[in-house]
């Protein structure tokens, strides 16, 4: 097992008047180290201020790569009462790890490091290591699964690890991990990690920010005589760029454990162990642009196969002009997630019977569907549905574009009602209506007048004259409304004054004062 061990030096800093000093460790993993497996190296400051944290500074090494993983910082306190006398310690410690990757055997110098802190400067000098290739194992094997070697860009495809070891080392193989090229070229492909699987086995894959532990499913299998137990983990990459590409072979570096000892309930644990490792096979990928011949107007990147679109209308009876909320819903097998929705002109709806959204719409996806809410109003009252929608999308395993059309929904459309002239009602004067109730001599009720505003006006009117112009009713109207007004203002201004009776004297000498001087002010300007 790897244990840290104290570093060969001790870098002290300078006592400054008034404070304390400033030290670093180091401290590195044991030896021996191999060539791909990361080398953990702590650098440990003490005696800096809280804040701001230190800055540690480095350059990359010509033959690996040096990366700082985190920092941990610690703030602990302390009082000591000796003799009657309280003593009070305050110890700030910041911990950085880092780790140095090589893939080249023999002895690597790592350059200097500094740890700045405003004009508080302390150096790490130079490291060295010596990296010995680790052994390759007739016994382990991985490689990498492809399922086909041709793709399309956007193209969803599950690509696979596995790592074979043969059954009768498999019990003490330990911290197996598995450098995949592949999976840290994350500008021109796209992995995805959202599967289920019903297994509580783990292995550690390297991924764009470092290894991670992702699930994994177990089998036996037999290849050259011998029984092998596999390891695989899949993941759903999605190629982003077109072109040709090598995709390098990945390494397993395992520990098995060649000595042990009793614990205390009898079971193994291991003392010493030796690095195994296995080397697979290199691929090659096809990614392809998706062929613009043939392509179809609602076509809108999507990729895969057998996909189904639903539409719904949350109102069959409207108006002309009434918004309508369509819910598209898109199913299959293929790029959900990323699927977008053409605009609606281009799947089916006549653009001078329906007004809908001219851009392409993005929707919400719930993890096996894709949904659309889309408002449209209907223009014509000929209409009698909204027509099929289609949807198209590209099949890489046909190598063709498909579509598919969703159902009509039954429309029932009514003209919008216009107001005309006829519209407008007015209330016949009160003696107009007793003349004519006198002269009619018939008891039947007087016919219902057409509602209609044929030929109205209906601009809005702002001429104040027009507006204030009416009849000799609407003088004595106004004059009503006056004199409610007035006695409004009344009670109003009684009321100000019985307030202002009731503040005291001096208050009120003080206001007036105020008001003077404000006076004063506006003259002086």
């Amino acid at each position: 097992m790897r244990t840290l061990a104290l570093a060969l030096f001790l870098v002290a800093a300078a006592f400054p008047s008034g404070a304390g000093a400033q030290t670093v460790q180091v401290q590195t993993g044991d030896p021996p180290h191999y060539t791909g497996v990361p080398i953990d190296i702590q650098i440990v400051a003490e005696g800096f201020e809280e804040d701001p944290q230190p800055e540690l500074t480095f350059d990359q090494p010509d033959d690996g790569s040096l990366s700082l993983v985190r920092v941990s910082p610690s703030v602990s306190s302390s009082i000591q009462i000796v003799g009657g006398r309280m003593t009070q310690s305050r110890s700030v410690r910041f911990v950085y790890l880092l780790q140095f990757v090589s893939q080249k055997p023999g002895r690597h110098r790592l350059p200097g490091m500094k740890l700045a802190q405003g004009a508080v400067e302390r150096r790490v000098p130079p490291l060295q290591f010596d990296i010995t290739e680790i052994p390759l194992a007739d016994t382990q094997r991985v490689g990498l699964v492809l399922p086909v070697e041709t793709v399309y860009v956007g193209q969803p495809i599950d690509v696979a690890v596995e790592w074979w070891g043969t059954a009768d080392t498999w019990p003490n193989l330990l911290n197996a991990r598995v450098d995949v090229p592949l999976f840290a070229r994350i500008d021109e492909f796209d992995f995805r990690d959202d599967r289920e699987v019903d297994s509580d086995r783990k292995l550690a894959v390297s991924a764009a920010g470092g290894f991670v532990e992702l699930p994994a499913v177990d089998r036996t299998a037999r290849a050259a005589g011998r029984d092998f137990v596999v390891r695989r983990v899949e993941r759903t990459m999605v190629p982003l760029r077109p072109g040709e590409y090598t995709l390098r072979a990945p390494t397993l570096t395992v520990d098995q454990a060649v000595r042990f000892r009793r614990d205390f309930f009898g079971g193994r644990t291991p003392t010493h162990v030796r690095k195994l490792r296995a080397v697979g096979q290199p691929r090659r990928l096809v990614v392809k642009p998706v062929p613009t011949t043939g392509r179809p107007a609602g076509f809108a990147g999507a990729i895969g196969e057998g996909f189904s679109l639903d539409v719904t209308a949350d109102r069959t009876v409207v108006q002309v002009g009434d918004p309508i909320t369509l819910t598209l819903t898109l199913r299959g097998n293929g790029t959900l997630e990323s699927a977008t929705l053409p605009p609606l002109a281009r799947t089916g709806l006549d653009p001078r019977r329906f007004r809908a959204p001219a851009e392409n719409l993005t929707g919400d996806f719930d993890g096996d569907a894709k949904r659309f809410d889309v408002t449209l109003r209907v223009l014509d009252d000929d209409v009698r549905e909204i027509p099929p929608i289609e949807y198209a999308w590209f099949n890489p395993t046909t190598e063709s574009f498909e579509s598919v059309r969703s159902f009509p929904v039954a429309l029932s459309v009514r003209p919008a009602k216009v107001v005309s002239a006829d519209d407008v009602v007015a209330a016949e004067p009160v003696a107009a209506a007793a003349n004519d109730a006198q002269e009619d001599d018939s008891s039947a009720a007087p016919a219902a007048k057409r509602f209609t505003l044929t030929g109205a006006d209906l601009a809005i009117e702002t001429d104040v004259a027009r507006l204030t112009a009416g009849s000799t009713a609407t003088v004595a109207k106004r004059g009503g409304t006056f004199l409610y007004r007035i006695g409004l203002v009344v009670v109003f201004a009684a009321l100000i004054l019985r307030r202002r009776r009731s503040v005291p004297a001096e208050v009120r000498e003080r206001r007036a004062r105020f008001g003077e001087l404000g006076s004063r002010i506006g003259r002086a300007k």
